[in-house]
């Protein structure tokens, strides 16, 4: 075997406008630049990506020129250096055509040959309960599995809570080679790395894969995670950037893998972390990233002197100078491509002695945003207050989502039988609401997600699902694994992609 190397990412989620800010959206584009500088230097083979590529399946002109100058940016850069590296893609949950669309965004960017998509036959699955991976073709840009060096690349599109049973179809569908290093791509979560998130459970199905796949690279759950600890081989980098607030406060990791293969051993590969870090990066293998700005705990109220919305935020704004946020300089413009310049968190609690409908969190934020350098502003209130005699909090604790979750795995629990599935069924049920909510001709869809749901389970009785434990626990990485000195090679910094990195946007999305 010839010794080769690659990148592992997912969730780029490019194209989204975190909080509605502009500043938020360019954020995701710098990010998957300086991942591609990072490629560059590291002289990889090849880039795989985990999906959710995009944020949204109805993609913005602004999002899509970026995209083709990105990736034009790249290919020059590669070029230059007389090298070439494939970006090898699957859809996940967010890339996926809506219902009368004859293909996907990432299909469409597949058919210019920017990206290699890879896919099976959703047919296969619904009629036969078999899953094909058909070689890939490059002239049609279509099939599922793709050879480079001496790795073969296996990858499907998101299938939901329909993933656990597919994994004996993938199984018998990938073939026995023991010359290859194999290389599966999945964008599904793992059960229990995530709080309160469905995933696949790391039970017999997942070892038997094993015996074929050296390598799972997964997407999905925005926090990095390596599975097993006496044998890594699951591999979840995380997004690159942040796209729910509660990352932040839960202090998930997230970046990259570099990942070299010398043989076909376990002992002859090794793994490199780059970190996504917040603010600017000081080590080699950090990737600088938007910096958020979080108290250690929220401002508390209680039995402070206030007794008015006004003084609250003077309250406020006094608090936030002696936590460190840095104030605004009269007549200076502040660069908001700096990551250093942060979102800023701001958690409040404790009981107020005036009605809490008299804190105007719109009214607060701007203050903030006036008298500090930050791209944008969050207030979660926990207020309590007499006069009112109720709390409603606006918290960081758990999102629209979470609390959906719990509700739907209340009602399933009323139905002893559903007990073995029921976090499938409720995975099931929010797929069915995500895609209801993106418009009203859905309608094709939703049914064609049941229906490769219910016959994956086809001939099961469906009480009897087998449950494992999960035997093995997250890698600790940063104990498990030193990283790899860099490759001695001419390094490509950031302005080399581009004297200008705003020629980006200069199609106006500004």
């Amino acid at each position: 075997m010839k010794p080769f190397k690659f990148m592992h990412i997912a969730d780029t989620h490019l194209g989204y406008r975190q909080f509605g800010n502009e500043e938020r959206f360019k954020d995701y584009n710098r990010v998957l630049i300086r991942i591609f500088h990072k490629a560059i230097n590291e002289q990889v083979d090849f880039i795989i990506h985990g999906g959710d590529f995009f944020h949204d399946n109805n993609v913005g002109p602004d999002t899509l020129s970026a995209v083709f100058k990105i990736f034009k940016m790249f290919r020059d850069q590669c070029d230059s250096r007389g090298l070439s590296i494939p970006f090898i893609v699957i859809e996940g949950n967010h890339d996926t055509r809506r219902h009368g669309q004859a293909r996907s965004w990432l299909k469409f960017l597949a058919d210019r040959g920017l990206i290699h998509l890879l896919s099976v036959p959703v047919g296969e699955i619904r009629k036969k309960r078999k899953v094909v991976f058909v070689p890939y073709s490059r002239e049609h840009a279509v099939g599922g599995k793709l050879c480079i060096k001496d790795a073969v690349i296996y990858g499907m599109q998101y299938f939901g809570s329909s993933t656990p049973s597919l994994l004996p179809m993938i199984e018998k569908a990938i073939d026995a080679n023991e010359d290859k290093f194999s290389i599966l791509l999945l964008h599904s979560g793992i059960s229990g790395q995530m709080e309160d998130e469905f995933g696949v459970e790391h039970d017999a199905r997942l070892k038997k894969l094993h015996e074929k796949i050296d390598y799972l690279a997964l997407g999905h759950f925005h926090k990095r995670f390596i599975l097993t600890r006496k044998d890594p081989w699951i591999f979840n980098p995380g997004s690159l950037e942040i796209t729910n607030a509660r990352h932040v406060f839960r202090g998930h990791k997230h970046g990259a893998y570099i990942v070299e293969v010398f043989g076909m051993e376990p002992h002859e590969r090794s793994f490199k972390i780059v970190d996504c870090v917040f603010g600017s990066a000081i080590h080699s293998d950090e990737i600088p990233t938007r910096s958020f700005f979080r108290l250690p705990r929220a401002i508390d109220f209680t039995n402070v002197p206030i007794n008015s919305f006004d003084e609250l935020c003077e309250y406020v704004v006094e608090y936030l100078k002696k936590s460190g946020l840095k104030e605004r300089v009269e007549g200076k413009k502040i660069d908001f491509k700096n990551p250093e310049v942060p979102v800023a968190l701001v958690s409040l609690s404790g009981r107020i002695p005036f009605s809490k409908f008299d804190v105007n969190h719109r009214i607060l934020k701007k203050i903030i945003k006036d008298t500090f350098e930050t791209v944008h502003v969050e207030i979660y209130s926990f207020l309590e207050s007499a006069i009112d005699g109720i709390t409603i909090a606006e918290g960081e604790e758990k999102d629209i989502t979470e609390i959906e979750r719990e509700v739907l795995l209340s009602i399933i629990s009323e139905f002893p039988k559903y007990e073995p599935i029921k976090e499938e069924i409720t995975s099931l049920m929010q797929d069915v609401k995500d895609l209801l909510i993106k418009g009203n001709d859905n309608a094709g869809q939703v049914k064609d997600t049941i229906k490769t749901w219910w016959m994956t389970k086809r001939g099961k009785n469906m009480a009897l699902v087998e449950q494992e434990d999960q035997a093995d626990h997250e890698l600790d990485i940063n104990q498990e694994f030193e990283e790899q000195p860099d490759t001695p090679v001419a390094q490509l910094t950031f302005d080399d992609f581009s004297d200008d990195e705003d020629q980006v946007y200069d199609d106006g999305s500004d």
